[in-house]
């Protein structure tokens, strides 16, 4: 069951829930130092000079689609007798108001990391360097809108012969840490700039692609056509000879091995800019994750079909098992072509273009910002913006209002809390924050959801100071003509 597992394998990884970025309302969010590892030119106010990340104390996670179809009030419905339905089920009445919701191409996205440690300090007054390690995980799918007019409809006219495409049908996950430094110079009062250099090391990475498959089906008989291809590199998964022969594939989790596995590797960099042409107003561009991910031992399956299934004899087992799915299985595994290499594999990834524009007032106390938020995915590319509205209500609380739109359809609103007070900085911040809700306390309209948490211990700074040395180091900013260097 060469091909069998191969595919478990990938929907394994393809179904994980862990993976990595960050929310685009933590942006402008001023006592949170993780907008560095957005814009590696950004500095922590002077409120602390010093960060700590505990061990796995800070979190993200995402998910999304590029179609409002995905959301539960369109995907789910109360059947007669008071059952959940999905719209796949044979008693679903909105059959064709979810398919004509559809795209033609579907795609379900998913991101998480935990930050494993990460500290930050000032290096003289005009720098500020950062250092993290993470876990991260990215999974992108994309879904041909025939696939689901196959899984839904079927064969409306059993006297006539269908035929349905899935080619374009793809998934890939990637799951590996993340090491980044980072260093930010102010140049002068009005500028700064940053940059953020990343290793990865994969821990497990995958991708599925059916290039080509076309599905013809009658009463008499089924017929397959088509080309897919699979490039994994997971622990324990491939066994390889000495000469570097794939001899089979080993999927007993309790006991992998790491004998064989070569994992990948990666380096990326972030760059980023601020420029303040007056005090209260900036303006800030980045880009992050430039960068590719080498695999210098990656594991292909090619495969190439052209079959006719005409039916098959339903074998029940002595434990009365249905066997369909393992015949099926065997005839198209006899009637493709496969083959099998390992082999290095280049991968680009998905580079993000920040640019965002913050306008503070009432001595600080509020600003409202509005981040343009690019995605340069492989297959695919995402934009999406965000406004902001932050209030600052004293130096120990933080609170934050967003709308982000293209994503949020007007169900949802970002929202954000800050409490720091000396030596700790506690926060959660999300830009989808769904405003309708199913009667099961489920988001009914949410095309997407992401959440950032965490705990950050805090040093020095102004929490250190007197309010006569707060008074004389406003008193001394305020002397500092807007064109002088910091070094001066």
């Amino acid at each position: 069951m060469k091909l069998k597992k191969v595919l478990l394998g990938v929907l394994l990884l393809i179904s994980s829930t862990a993976g990595f970025a960050y929310t685009n309302s933590g942006y402008f969010m001023h006592y949170l130092p993780y907008k560095m590892y957005m814009n590696p030119a950004l500095q922590p106010n002077n409120d602390f000079g010093t960060f700590v990340e505990l061990p796995i104390s800070t979190i993200y996670a995402s998910a999304g689609s590029n179609t409002n179809a995905f959301t539960f009030s369109n995907m789910f419905q109360m059947g007669s007798s008071g059952q959940m339905l999905p719209f796949y089920n044979a008693n679903f009445t909105n059959k064709e108001a979810f398919y004509n919701k559809l795209k033609d191409r579907n795609i379900v996205t998913q991101e998480a990391s935990v930050s494993i440690f990460g500290f930050g300090f000032r290096v003289s007054q005009p720098g500020y360097l950062t250092v993290n390690l993470s876990v991260r995980e990215l999974v992108n799918a994309s879904i041909p809108k025939d696939a689901f007019n196959l899984f839904m409809f079927g064969m409306s006219d059993i006297n006539a012969t269908s035929t349905y495409s899935l080619s374009g049908l793809s998934a890939s996950a990637h799951v590996y840490l993340d090491l980044s430094g980072g260093y930010s110079h102010q140049i002068n009062k009005k500028v700064k700039v940053g940059a953020r250099l990343h290793t990865l090391v994969s821990v497990a990475d995958a991708s599925v692609d059916i290039s080509n498959l076309n599905l013809t089906l009658s009463a008499q008989e089924w017929k397959v056509e088509g080309q897919a291809q699979a490039d994994y590199n997971f622990p324990g998964l491939v066994n390889v000879d000495d000469n570097g022969n794939i001899t089979g594939y080993a999927m007993d989790f309790n006991s992998l091995s790491v004998e064989n596995y070569c994992p990948s590797l990666g380096y990326t960099v972030d760059f980023g800019v601020e420029y303040k042409p007056i005090e209260d107003l900036s303006l800030s561009l980045s880009f992050a994750d430039l960068g590719i991910l080498y695999s210098p031992k990656n594991y292909h399956l090619a495969g190439t079909y052209d079959f006719s299934f005409s039916g098959t004899e339903i074998a029940l087992s002595q434990d009365r098992n249905v066997a369909f799915m393992d015949t099926l299985t065997n005839k198209l595994k006899n009637s493709g072509s496969f083959s099998t290499s390992s082999n290095k594999v280049v991968q680009m990834m998905n580079a993000k273009l920040y640019a965002a524009a913050e306008y503070s007032f009432v001595k600080n106390m509020m600003s409202v910002g509005v981040l343009s938020k690019t995605v340069f995915n492989t297959e695919f590319i995402d934009q999406e913006i965000t406004l902001a509205y932050t209030i600052r209500p004293c130096r120990f609380v933080e609170l934050m209002a967003s709308y982000s739109f293209f994503s949020g359809g007007f169900s949802t609103l970002g929202a954000g809390i800050n409490i720091c007070v000396p030596g700790v900085n506690l926060y959660v911040v999300t830009d989808y924050l769904p405003l309708y809700y199913s009667a099961e306390s489920i988001p009914s309209r949410s095309q997407a959801i992401n959440v950032q948490a965490g705990i950050v211990l805090t040093f020095g700074g102004r929490w250190n100071e007197t309010k006569a040395e707060r008074k004389a180091a406003r008193a001394a900013e305020k002397s500092i003509s807007p064109d002088s260097s910091l070094a001066e």
